[in-house]
């Protein structure tokens, strides 16, 4: 069973808040919270969890920001229940420039595939793995985009509120680069799986992952989410 591109986000667990902010140390945090989707107008329903974990770790013998990701979403699609699990590895230069990534998505999904891809100024180069089958590969980063992060993604408060602000990033299954809208709304209150909060809500967009509302805190660590399936 194919699963549409617009449910193909809830899964993938936006990658490029993989980035770590420009000079500042590694950082050591983990998390673990709910997924939610929510189909066209009606109410969030949960479909899963997710862990996402950042630690300090080593990369070609220079210190780096690593990030793991690992989440189970169990989903029904035309009457038909099925588990899809979603992993991923990268690390990021303490100046915030992605190095490394390797994600994975399996379970009962169809087509399952592992991408390692490693960075490089002018293309991401890639291994694919799917069907027992390996491809290689490289995508040319477009003259004039950066893979790195701003400072937005680790610090909200230095995003312009209320306008929109493009990022770019390698998406490791489409094996492109992609452009990421994001609108930081402001400061505001937030119930996400029965947790009452207080943080940033900014509203994300990408072609590929589709539309989805966070909520982070003053570093940029994800507090609640909330992805939109459908009109």
């Amino acid at each position: 069973m194919r699963i549409p591109a617009r449910v193909l986000f809830a899964l993938v667990a936006l990658w490029i808040t993989t980035a770590c902010a420009s000079a500042r140390p590694p950082l050591e945090w983990e998390g673990h919270f709910i997924v939610y989707v929510t189909l066209g107008d009606a109410e969030p329903v949960p479909v899963g969890s997710e862990m996402r974990r950042y630690y300090p770790a080593e990369y070609r013998d220079e210190p780096v920001q690593a990030f793991e990701s690992s989440g189970e979403i169990r989903l029904k699609l035309m009457g038909t229940e099925m588990t899809i699990v979603e992993e991923a590895l990268s690390y990021t230069s303490l100046a915030g420039d992605p190095l490394y990534l390797e994600a994975g998505m399996g379970g009962d999904l169809e087509g399952a595939q592992r991408t390692i891809a490693t960075y490089h100024p002018d293309r991401v180069d890639y291994v694919r793995r799917a069907g027992g089958e390996e491809s290689r590969g490289s995508c040319i980063i477009p003259e004039g985009v950066s893979l790195r992060d701003p400072d937005y993604l680790f610090g909200p408060e230095a995003m312009p509120t209320g306008e929109p602000v493009t990022l770019h990033a390698f998406e490791p299954f489409s094996l492109e680069i992609q452009p990421v809208t994001m609108i930081n709304e402001g400061r505001e209150r937030a119930e996400v799986a029965d947790r009452a909060f207080e943080g940033w809500r900014l509203e994300v967009d990408s072609e590929m992952l589709g539309p989805s509302t966070n909520w982070v805190d003053d570093e940029g660590l994800i507090l609640g989410t909330r992805y939109t399936v459908g009109e």
